[in-house]
Formats: structure tokens, sequence, C-alpha cells
């Protein structure tokens, strides 16, 4: 019992500490969602979608037995009431669709709305957590039979929706369910074969370059999982290693790959800073084509973790570490981002091939920011704190002067 606890602990801080970066909370689109839910489910009339603006993704946290599932449940209220954040979660569950299946072909089979076989002790703590749901979303659920095939509905269309961010479960939404907002499945439970495929394919529901992949995220014994995702998708799948996206280490090693491809193109042609466009055509579509690719492995990238103010990672492997670092940082990732955007006004006018760089839009239109005074005025006076302690030819006053020209650049 002691371990369980333990497990679902720190299991939900884990979800809670990575929530934002997984989801991409931070990130801002628009999205047609229904406005009249309750309305629709009581055929009260027909679905009205309106254009409101969301940010980031949610997920679904599959857990292993009802049991856990409330265990979870509860966890994440009290880690929520203690840290004061606001998301909002719920679960579902009924038992012939819901507790752990020994068959070895992993299959969980449909969807059942059924709660008459609950024990009561079950049934009661789900009339709590509807309860909670009614609260926050001013909605009349309980585990009654017609309520319940409601509440499922409802349930169904806020995920859609975005308007809940993490649902928990045992089997029901692993099958079936497909929502674009969804982008995280977090597992605690022994997934295989055809539950396993199911299961991993939620997330799969691509959304534009800004949700170019679902993210799994599982905590029951790492070695089994892997081993039941290798027979699974040997089994289900005809090209196993396209379903997979490269870990944050691989994407690491080719993030510093495409930029030594940029540097050279920059060197080349003596452009300090990056503080202009090479000139040559061929240096023009090489470095829109690096950076490009760069642009999405950095997306990647932050999802499993990275983030600008740490450049240096380890990864474990069976016989020691490794270290990666960015060869490069977030100030210069913007200068190149600017030069990128200065590709448009080169494409631009009469007989103009506007796929000559093989552009993605959505990198140009990422907003490149500003840098701010007190940013340049640091860079200025650690100029000439050197240029006083140190002489004009010194070292330091060279290497502060780079910087001084890249802020500018």
């Amino acid at each position: 019992i002691g371990y369980t606890v333990t497990r679902v602990a720190g299991g939900t801080k884990y979800v809670l500490d990575h929530f934002d970066q997984k989801t991409k909370r931070s990130f801002y689109y628009d999205y047609r969602k229904v406005a009249n839910i309750s309305e629709s489910i009581m055929h009260r009339g027909a679905e009205e979608k309106i254009t409101t603006k969301l940010n980031g993704f949610n997920s679904i946290f599959a857990t292993s037995s009802i049991d856990m599932a409330k265990l979870y449940y509860n966890e994440f209220k009290k880690q929520l009431a203690e840290s004061g954040r606001k998301l909002k979660i719920a679960t579902i569950f009924s038992f012939a669709a819901n507790e752990d299946l020994d068959d070895t072909s992993g299959f969980m089979g449909d969807e059942d709305v059924d709660t008459s076989t609950l024990d009561q002790s079950s049934r009661d703590f789900l009339d709590s957590a509807i309860a909670d749901y009614n609260k926050m979303f001013s909605v009349d659920y309980d585990t009654s039979s017609d309520k319940f095939q409601n509440y499922y509905k409802d349930v169904s269309m806020r995920m859609k929706n975005r308007e809940l961010d993490l649902l928990i479960v045992v089997n029901m939404f692993l099958t079936g369910f497909d929502a674009t907002t969804l982008n995280t499945l977090w597992v605690d439970k022994d997934l295989k074969m055809h539950g396993l495929i199911q299961a991993f394919s939620r997330t799969n529901r691509l959304f534009g370059p800004d949700k170019p992949f679902g993210i799994i995220k599982y905590f029951t014994r790492p070695n089994r999982m892997k081993k039941n995702i290798d027979e699974a998708l040997e089994l289900y799948v005809d090209q196993p290693l396209s379903i997979f996206t490269d870990k944050l280490e691989a994407n690491l090693e080719k993030i510093n790959q495409n930029f030594k491809a940029i540097d050279v193109l920059f060197t080349a042609e003596g452009i300090e800073f990056y503080s202009s466009l090479p000139k040559a055509e061929a240096s023009r579509k090489k470095f829109a084509k690096e950076f490009c690719e760069m642009t999405k492995r950095l997306e990647a990238s932050k999802m499993q973790g990275f983030i600008w103010d740490k450049l240096e990672y380890e990864f474990k492997h069976s016989n020691g570490w490794t270290t990666i670092k960015l060869e490069f940082d977030e100030q210069i990732y913007k200068i190149l981002l600017q030069r990128d955007r200065e590709l448009f006004t080169h494409v631009s006018g009469p007989g103009s091939d506007e796929d000559v760089y093989q552009l993605e839009a959505f990198i140009t239109e990422t907003g490149a920011g500003t840098i701010d005074a007190e940013y340049i005025d640091s860079k200025f006076v650690k100029f000439i704190k050197n240029l006083y302690m140190s002489g004009p030819g010194s070292d330091l006053v060279k290497a502060a002067q780079s910087e001084l020209h890249s802020a500018f650049a």
C-alpha cells in the first residue's frame, strides 16, 4: 500500500510539474468549438460552433484499475488545491469497460456506459466525482442510466473543446475517441498488443505544425513497456520505425548539425553575427531548408523537456552518460529567425516564385520578439566595464563587443 501511495503521489507531481510544457500551454491558436454542449446533448437544438482562441492542448491519464483511478483523482485534487493551480480534471469509468484484461491480445472491447455492475463504493465515488464536474460546468449528471450516458457525451465534447485539461480513465476513451486538442497520454497501466496501439493512437490526430506528434509518457515498468511496444509494433505496424519521433538526445544532435550547416553559409560570405542573408541564391535555399528543419526539431525538443535557459543535457546509456550542449542560444536563434522572415521579402514582386525557398509560413509568422532596452543596455555596460578594466585590445573586450554586435543584428 505504501508503495502504491508513493507512486501515485510521485506520478501526479510529475504530471503537474510537466503539464504546461507537454501540452504547450504557451501556444495560442484559433479553434472551432461547440458553444451549446448541454443543449445539443439534450436534443434541444443543433450544435452551434464558434471560433475561439485556445492555449495549448489537453491530455488523458490511463490507470490500471478503478481503484487506481480513484487514488489518482483524489491525489490530483489534493496537489492542485495545495498548489493553487486551476486545472480542470475529471474521471470516468464503468465496470464492463474498465477492468484490466489478461487477454494476451490486450483487447479492450467496446465502450460501455453501464454503471449498474459497479460496486457501491465505486459508484459512490463516481457520483462524487461527477458532482465536482457538475459544479465545474453548471450541469446535472450522475451514475443513473440516462444521466451517465449524457455525462459520457458531455465529457467527450468538452475534451474535444479543450475545456477539460486532464481526464482520468481506466479503459474508457482509449479506443475510438479522437480529438485534435488531445496531445498527451500519461500511462500507469500495462498496455499491450491491440490495446497499446489503440491507446497510443488517441494522440495521433495532428493539428498543423504546432502539433506534429503526440506524447506518450508511461510510468509502469519501463523495460516491460518497451518490450510490449516492440511486440505490438512488429505485429500491427508495417513500418515500426516511422511511428516514433526522435528522442531529445537525437533531436539536439541534429539541431546542432543544422546550425553548423547554417553557420558555414554565413561564414563563407564573411557575414558576422548573422547580420544579413547570404547573397548566393543556393546558400539562401540551403539556409531556408536547414532553418526549417532546425525549428521543427526545436519545437519537438521543447515538448520533450528542452528550455532555452539550459543548453547542456546529460543522457544515460548502458555504458555510461553522454552530454550534449546546444551550440547556440536563444538570442542567436531569434537573429536567424529574423533572417528567415526576410526571405519572404526577397520572393515578392512581379514574376517571383513564392515557393523558391520552400518557406514554412508557421515559422515566419512566429513572433521573433523584441530585444528590449534593458537587454541591450546590459551588453553595453559589460562592454564599457571590460574596456575600462582590461583595455581596448583585450580578449574580454573583444568578447563583449561581439555580444553587443549580436544584440543589434
